[in-house]
């Protein structure tokens, strides 16, 4: 019904960044990753500085582009850390997928700095109180 609802808002506002990225969390959370990173790219046409546009695009593309969703996770923290926290959790997920397990253990100390009490600061402390080991 939401899909519905916002599909039609990228043609009646086409310059506008904001629908695009509402149409592609609703996306996101259909598990139509593809599509939405197809929206997430075109909204970053309109505003390249959005934070928002930069993590959920991230999101989209983590599965099967992880190295261009990096990109995506660094740049929404260059330009709004404090609210795109979530990024150095997927950071720290994909540094571990690679072996880096200094620099997951580094993105998860970061969001634990910046989000101490987060819902899952305390499974982020176990994890990393884990990869410490």
């Amino acid at each position: 019904e939401a899909e519905e609802t916002l599909r039609p808002l990228g043609e009646i506002a086409p310059r506008r960044a904001e629908s695009r990225i509402e149409y592609a969390i609703v996306l996101l959370a259909l598990g139509r990753s593809k599509e939405a990173a197809n929206e997430l790219r075109q909204a970053l046409q309109l505003e390249e500085t959005n934070w928002v546009t930069h993590l959920h695009l991230g999101w989209a593309l983590l599965k099967d582009e992880p190295d261009e969703a990096e990109k995506h996770f660094t740049r929404a923290l260059e330009l709004e850390e404090r609210k795109a926290v979530q990024a150095h959790l997927s950071l720290a997920r994909l540094a571990h997928a690679r072996g880096m397990r200094q620099e997951a253990i580094r993105h998860l100390e970061a969001y634990l700095a910046l989000a101490q009490n987060a819902p899952d600061a305390d499974a982020v402390r176990r994890l990393l109180a884990q990869l410490r080991k």
